[in-house]
């Protein structure tokens, strides 16, 4: 076929122009009211006012309206601009102007509309409105001074883009019974409720639109679910004045599996509102200088509330009635209200990482918000309460850092079974960590330090365990309990450097005081003061300026197994009915302070100190009791540091442990049983670890035994060298304990025990190595095949110890396990004989520690016997008369199933290739006229040669024959035939 030509080309392009011009020609005017009922393009010839009924009614499918600017004036009540019930498709409508009547624009049940740059202005129910329809676009509406601006209802696929709708009376933009909606770059403003509103809809997208200043709600979604709003915004949406209502700027009312991510939400009652809406998702949001709250949720569950800001409001968060809620990496700053962050009557709910500074309250739960999580938050220069719990239980505060608060942590009235553990509470105003009428709570790992008042204090709280808290470096005490907090239990904590003192009991019963530490405070380092029956067990209250413990006006406790000492005084009591038993009591100004009070039990307690009893200045003091009997270990201990003490200076001829006198301290006191002076050290035994022993573990128990011939051991420690030391734990006869998590290396250890009478041995170091290292294994010469029988294996092994090393050698015939010995750096065995055939070996490598490594392999071959060769044809010497022949060869090796043959012609390689062996091979040569020498070489993977060489003679030429001296005729009868005949 030939190509048109340019002419041609001409000619029908101009026919098309003509057919374009003749379309647009087709288009029918419109100049007043009428029904459409045929498909066609219509455009406005002028305005139009409508006295009554519709304008414009279409009846027919394909029907395009272009108004030309063009204004459609109606009369309200009863009356449509353009009206059309289908079902009808393909219905575009753009430039109008609809003013004036009860909808502007109405259809139902079309499919395929298109609605562009129309204006429908002051219409008494509905500016633009499509019902029962699919595959909608609204394009560049503008709908003002409405009832309802632009909507659609029941209705799928329709798309909102660009269109204004502002000063309408109820609504902006509404899809309701809707789904697969697109809601993109819409301007939505002083609407007289909604801006954007989707009801019971799905699958949509609201997008990049401007929804501001309207009365009740800037962007809002009833039972509508699988909707995202994004990068909207949506600000000042509320009415003004007037007592505050559920303006939002976003609200989700009864609706589910929405994303709500990257808007722009500001000052309205409300940022985004959450009202029975449950399993949505509020992402990296703005919601600030909200009236009320920046984000709430009221009776809305499983819900994902994460990187918002919600500042400079009210509140900053809130929740009522709503559970299992995820608040994560939030940010709520300077507000003004209670809670920057509020639970009422939420559980199950956690708070992580969120970032909450500078408001009234930081993080508020209340009126039953149970079994939540605070985990990882950082609360910091709240004007009140940092975390603030109120009749609420079972909640866990963990890994919070709070700091430059009033307060830091306050959990009251009645808020129980609360979990604090693990938090960094720092320099707050008023205290650390309150608990008032609380019980059964848990503080647990915290660190309270430098705040302003005390670290941890309970007021009329009871039952509570205060365990392994760092309380240090308080503006009074570390560690304050008041009013009946009775039946706590303190544990494990450290109560050092406050300025008043280390841990304080006022009217407070039942408390058990135990393994605390309380040095260097202000004051005292243990203090009960109208206190009973608490039990102050195995302390150390050292370097207090007052006293290392002190009881006033308290009764029936029981002060055992302490340490205090370096104090102004070690034991202070101003009270009567106590018990003081077992404890360490030296490098004391004074050692025991006794007021006028009596009968306290003191014995069995080590007194070694300046002035060991400090008597007051009253002229009598009450009656107490110095020494129990000797079955039950008698009386005090009684030294000073100068070595003049009574336990010291006084015999016992009888040998029973007991000074030969009794010690008459004052009026109505004295020890009738005090202990002599013991100077055995104690007795060590490491069990483990063992010394020069390595371990494939990082931590390592430690096993120890310890005994004293007269005395009991108070403490046994290990110092591992640079690193740590460890207080072992008694178990039956056995002083128990782990190193911890040790990087590989050596250590050293040293032991130290200390008896009841402060005699010291520490042991000698001892030697370790942490090794969890497998060894690292090298083959070196991996899978070469070998011609000789010994020092076949030779292997690098990499460790931080010793190690053994075995070879696992194994093939058709046999299997045994040879060692390998160090030689100059690798390990290999000179002894061992490898007979001929094919070998797997896998190396196992043992270090000290019991780390192996046997994933070394190698596979090799030990042949050195050579190949035969066997020519079959053609036989050594033979004579043939062709060129051409086929060589019949055998290659047989002892070893290998293959060899490398190589075949030359008079020392021309011609063929080259890898054969099988024992198999009768066949050539194709091509040999030259004369003797050929024809070599096959065959070499195994060893490199062991064989080689056969034979001797070929070719003679293709026939022999020449000459009869010499022929003659006609002879006259005898013999030796007539002479000929001569000649070959190669």
């Amino acid at each position: 076929m030939k190509n048109p030509n340019f002419k041609t080309i001409i000619f029908l392009t101009f026919l098309i122009s003509l057919t374009f011009i003749s379309s647009v020609s087709a288009d029918t005017a419109i100049n007043d009211s009428c029904t459409i009922s045929s498909s066609a393009t219509y455009y406005l010839n002028n305005n139009i006012n409508c006295s009554s009924g519709t304008a414009i009614t279409i009846t027919c499918d394909d029907v395009v309206i272009d108004g030309n600017g063009c204004i459609i004036d109606g009369t309200g009540t009863g009356s449509y601009g353009i009206y059309a019930m289908g079902p009808y498709t393909n219905i575009t409508l753009k430039n109008l102007n609809v003013e004036n009547f009860e909808y502007g624009i109405y259809l139902e049940n079309v499919e395929n509309i298109i609605l562009n740059n129309n204006t429908a202005n002051g219409n008494e129910l509905g500016g633009i409105y499509v019902q029962s329809s699919s595959n909608v676009t609204f394009t560049n509406n503008t709908a003002s001074l409405n009832y309802g601006g632009i909507a659609s209802g029941s209705s799928s696929n329709v798309t909102f883009i660009g269109n204004t709708a502002d000063s309408n009376t109820d609504c902006g933009i509404v899809s309701s019974f809707s789904s697969n909606n697109k809601i993109i770059n819409n301007t939505v403003k002083s609407n007289g409720k909604r801006g954007i509103g989707l009801y019971y809809s799905s699958n949509s997208t609201i997008t990049n639109n401007i929804a501001s200043s309207n009365k009740k709600y800037g962007i809002y979604l009833l039972s509508s679910s699988n909707i995202t709003i994004k990068n909207n915004t949506a600000d000042s949406n509320y009415p003004g004045g007037g007592f505050p209502d559920s303006s939002s700027n976003i609200y989700l009312d009864s609706s589910s599996n929405n994303t709500v991510i990257n808007n722009n939400i500001n000052s309205s009652y409300y940022g985004i509102y959450l009202d029975s809406s449950d399993d949505n998702e509020v992402t990296n949001n703005t919601a600030d200088s909200n009236i009320i709250y920046g984000i709430y949720l009221d009776s809305s569950d499983t819900n994902k509330v994460t990187g918002n800001s919600a500042n400079l409001g009210n509140y900053g968060i809130g929740l009522v009635s709503s559970s299992n809620n995820t608040f994560t990496s939030n940010t709520v700053n300077s507000t003004f209200q209670r809670g920057a962050i509020e639970l009422q009557s939420s559980s199950n709910n956690v708070l992580i990482k969120n970032t909450v500074n500078s408001n009234y309250h930081g993080i508020c739960l209340f009126s039953s918000s149970n079994n939540n999580k605070i985990t990882g938050n950082n609360v910091f220069l709240n004007n009140q309460t940092a975390i603030l719990i109120s009749s609420s239980d079972n909640n866990t505060i963990t890994n919070n850092t709070v700091d430059s608060n009033n307060y830091g942590i306050f959990i009251f009235s009645s808020s129980d079974n609360n979990t604090i553990t693990n938090n960094t509470v720092d320099s707050n105003n008023w205290g650390g960590i309150y608990l008032d009428s609380s019980s059964d709570n848990k503080i647990i790992n915290n660190t309270v330090k430098s705040n302003g008042k005390r670290g941890i204090y309970l007021d009329s709280s009871s039952n509570n365990i205060i365990l392994n808290n760092n309380a240090t470096l308080n503006d009074d005490c570390g560690i304050y309990l008041q009013f009946s907090s009775n039946n706590n239990t303190i544990t494990g904590n450290t109560a050092n450097s406050n300025n008043e003192s280390g841990i304080q009991t006022d009217y407070s019963s039942d408390n058990k005081i135990i393994n605390n530490t309380a040095n260097s405070n202000i004051r005292n380092g243990i203090h009960s003061y109208y206190s009973s029956d608490n039990k102050i067990i195995n302390n150390t209250a050292n370097s207090n300026t007052g006293t290392g413990i002190s009881l006033v006006y308290s009764e029936n406790n029981t002060i055992t197994d302490n340490n205090a000492s370096l104090n102004h005084c070690g034991i202070s009591l101003s009270s009567s009915n106590n018990s003081i038993v077992h404890n360490t009591i030296y490098l004391n100004n004074y050692g025991i302070y006794i007021g006028d009070y009596e009968n306290n039990s003191i014995y069995i307690n080590i007194f070694n100190n300046t002035d060991n009893l400090y008597l007051s200045s009253y002229s009598v003091i009450g009656k107490n009791y110095w020494n129990t009997s000797k079955e039950q270990g008698g009386g005090n201990y009684w030294f000073t540091p100068t070595g003049t003490g009574f336990s010291e200076i006084t015999p016992d001829w009888n040998n029973d442990g007991y000074c030969d006198y009794q010690y008459n301290l004052t009026v109505n006191n004295t020890d009738y049983l005090p202990i002599l002076w013991d100077k055995s050290i104690p007795e060590i035994n490491i069990i483990t670890p063992v010394n020069e022993t390595a371990y494939n573990t990082s931590s390592i128990s430690i096993n120890i035994t310890a005994n004293d011939s007269l005395s009991n051991i108070s403490s046994v420690t290990v110092e591992i060298k640079n690193i740590i030391n460890i207080s072992l734990t008694l178990n039956e006869s056995y002083y128990l304990g782990y190193t911890g998590n040790l990087s590989d290396g050596v250590y050293n250890i040293t032991v130290t025990a200390v008896d009841l009478k402060g005699n010291t041995n520490t042991t000698e170091p001892i030697t370790f190595t942490v090794d969890t290292v497998n060894p690292e294994v090298v083959i070196n010469h991996k899978e070469d095949d070998y011609n000789y029988s010994t020092n076949i294996l030779n292997v690098t092994v990499d460790d931080a110890s010793a190690v053994t090393v075995v070879a696992e050698i194994n093939n058709e015939n046999m299997s045994q396990n040879i060692a390998l010995e160090n030689i100059s750096g690798y390990f290999g065995n000179t002894t061992h004989e490898f007979a001929q055939g094919e070998y797997s070996v896998r190396i196992y490598a043992e270090d000290l520690a019991g780390n192996v490594n046997s994933s070394e392999t190698v596979e090799f071959m030990v042949d050195w016997t050579a190949p035969i060769v066997s020519i079959e044809i053609p036989t050594n010497g033979s004579y043939i008369s062709f060129t051409y022949l086929k060589l019949n060869v055998t290659a047989t090796d002892n070893v290998c199933e293959s060899v490398m043959c190589n075949i030359s012609v008079n020392g021309v390689t011609v063929n080259s290739s890898e054969v099988n062996t024992s198999e009768t091979l066949l050539f194709d040569l091509t040999i030259t006229e004369g003797e050929n020498n024809i070599s096959v070489v065959s070499i195994d993977d060893n490199g062991n040669i064989g080689e056969n060489t034979i001797t070929v003679v070719v003679d293709t030429v026939n022999p020449e024959i000459t009869i010499n001296t022929v003659e006609k005729s002879y006259s005898h009868n013999s030796s007539i035939l002479n000929v001569s005949v000649s070959d190669i």
